[in-house]
């Protein structure tokens, strides 16, 4: 087995290539740096849709005060033409 082993190298370093245990070990070195890579993308792809939203919720809150203010506005405005017509009718019971 030892034998056959030393053989192996022998042969690859002739042929130019490195011995297994080098070229496993680069193998895993490179694909150690492959999944760092991916994890930093991911990080950052990650990021990116934290703050997209973050945006979101605060445009979606910005439009909800808007339609609060419009909704009390309207609803003001319109009990107001209300209590006008209401009281300026002549057979209107505030009058009685």
């Amino acid at each position: 087995m030892l034998v056959s082993a030393v053989q192996t190298c022998v042969s690859l370093l002739r042929q130019g290539r490195p011995a297994p245990h080098r070229e496993a070990r680069q193998k895993r070195r490179e694909l150690r740096r492959k999944q760092q890579a991916e994890q930093e993308e991911l990080e950052l792809r990650m990021r990116e849709l934290q703050v997209a939203n973050e945006a979101k919720q605060l445009e979606l809150e910005n439009m909800r005060k808007v339609r609060r203010t419009h909704t009390v506005d309207s609803f003001l405005s319109g009990n107001v033409w209300c209590i006008i017509f209401f009281c300026s009718c002549p057979n209107s019971s505030v009058w009685k």
